[in-house]
């Protein structure tokens, strides 16, 4: 491999991912504005820490991807990648999980804590089986080996994960479940937000594999400009579309008003209808009056 060619590799990397870090930092402010209006918006706290883990990995991987000089150094940049990886998929199932248990139950109270504690000790027990094996490539970069270990490291958790996020999406999206999600609005707001998972996660089993390919190919310009155009639409679309995965607090607001306006609105005609009835009942008395009158 000449040394244009890394040379232009490494724009390209620097590039796309200098682009997804621009919308992984524009998720966490909009997340983070919804939580400070929200602070117990369980979604949104997903959310937060599905970015933050999303965040970190990409700064890793520009940062340390090549770090290669020490072996050290290089197999705890790829253990902290594999990590950052898992915790993102783990975080993604709970979403999905999350939104289908508000969906099927009006006494559901969400367990943050509880999926804390899955999203992000659940890659450990992976990991640990990884370190066993040797399935970190040290000498050419820092992530996973294509070669050794991937199919335990990588395809069969992940797979699991998508396996189990699509069944929830499915029984979700069907319909059928009336829970404590309330409104119709907001109902149909959790569905989005579990389509959007559902594409957000293989998606990003994709990219990962496509950022192995384009490593274990250096020579390629085309593999890597494929990684990293991935990376970046994934990120743009995560931050376009997750966040309106779920009403708003105005939208919310604005359902409440129209139905309190709605409300007012029937008083009022059944009073109109009260008074209107009260005078053609008066008339009707008065007419015998009127009569003898004459």
């Amino acid at each position: 491999m000449t040394h244009k060619s890394t040379f232009n590799r490494t724009k390209i990397a620097a590039v796309g991912g200098v682009a997804a870090l621009a919308a992984q930092l524009l998720t966490l402010t909009g997340v983070a504005r919804r939580l400070k209006m929200k602070p117990n918006d369980a979604s949104a706290l997903i959310l937060l820490n599905a970015e933050l883990a999303l965040t970190l990995a990409n700064l890793l991987f520009m940062v340390g991807v090549q770090a290669t000089s020490d072996r050290d150094i290089c197999q705890r940049v790829a253990v902290g990648l594999h990590y950052l990886h898992l915790a993102v998929c783990c975080w993604l199932f709970t979403n999905s999980l999350h939104i289908y248990l508000s969906l099927r139950s009006t006494c559901y109270k969400p367990r943050v804590l509880l999926y804390c504690l899955f999203s992000w000790l659940l890659p450990i027990p992976v990991i640990m089986g990884s370190l066993g094996g040797r399935g970190y490539e040290t000498r050419f970069y820092c992530w996973m080996s294509a070669r050794r270990g991937m199919l335990i490291s990588f395809m069969l958790p992940v797979s699991a994960l998508i396996l189990g996020n699509t069944v929830l999406t499915v029984w979700g999206v069907r319909g059928g479940l009336r829970g404590a999600v309330g409104a119709g609005g907001v109902e149909e707001g959790a569905r989005r937000s579990l389509r959007v998972t559902a594409v957000v996660q293989p998606a990003f089993a994709v990219l990962w594999f496509l950022g192995v390919l384009a490593l274990e190919n250096a020579s390629s310009l085309l593999l890597s400009l494929l990684f990293v155009t991935t990376n970046a639409l994934l990120n743009w679309f995560i931050f376009g579309w997750w966040l309106r995965g779920e009403p708003s607090d105005e939208e919310e607001e604005d359902e409440e008003e129209e139905e309190i306006f709605e409300e007012v609105c029937r008083v009022l005609l059944k009073d109109c209808d009260a008074t209107a009835a009260w005078r053609r009942e008066a008339e009707l008395q008065m007419d015998p009056i009127c009569t003898i009158s004459s």
